[in-house]
């Protein structure tokens, strides 16, 4: 298939038609759905949509940023790990933008897998293995990963920062957070480079 029709079809996919895919919860809130192909062309075009419904959003360049990232490695997941690539699979996503918080559930077709067996990049004896980043990214950069019992749905969830802030007012924030912090500008090689390589930064805003 022409490079071309193939970037057409995953428009189609990405851009659903039907009245219910894409409808305004409130004033301050929307809803969408889509079906991305086991592509990372998919993916591309996906976070690409995402990141234009995000612009109209409250949240902040940095918040935007965590939630592209964190969403780009749980779509990478999917399609990699849970469909592997396969042409005949898809990923289903739901998500919602509010005014306080941004909610996104993805769905493979693969057969799952146990995320307590993952093992922690963080810890010296796996630092140069590239397995288990993107389950440490998604959990630094949002407020809550949550997996259904089977492990093939992830719902990723993020708080706008005031919101954040009221609800995180009386909570002691984890030290082993700090160690998971990362140069934002490392981020993006964070797949092909050890972790042990990746430089500490301050992480976002708790306070």
């Amino acid at each position: 298939m022409p490079l071309g029709s193939r970037y057409c079809e995953a428009s189609l996919i990405m851009s659903p038609s039907h009245p219910q895919s894409h409808k305004r919860r409130s004033r301050n809130a929307v809803l969408s759905n889509a079906v991305v192909p086991s592509t990372r062309e998919g993916i591309r075009l996906f976070i690409e949509r995402l990141l234009r419904m995000l612009s109209n959003s409250r949240f902040t360049t940095e918040e935007v940023f965590a939630i592209r990232l964190a969403v780009e490695e749980a779509l990478l997941n999917a399609v990699i790990h849970g469909n592997k690539f396969d042409p005949a699979k898809e990923v289903h996503v739901t998500f919602t933008i509010e005014a306080n918080d941004f909610n996104i559930r993805i769905q493979d077709e693969g057969n799952g897998f146990k995320p307590d067996g993952i093992p922690d990049p963080t810890h010296t004896p796996n630092a140069d293995k590239l397995v288990g980043r993107g389950l440490l990214l998604m959990r630094h950069f949002m407020d809550a990963v949550r997996f259904n019992a089977k492990a093939n749905i992830v719902t990723l969830t993020r708080k706008h920062r005031t919101a954040a802030r009221t609800e995180r007012a009386q909570q002691p924030r984890p030290a082993s957070e700090e160690a998971m912090s990362l140069q934002a500008n490392e981020i993006a090689h964070a797949n092909t480079r050890p972790v042990s390589q990746l430089v500490a930064c301050p992480s976002r805003d708790r306070s």
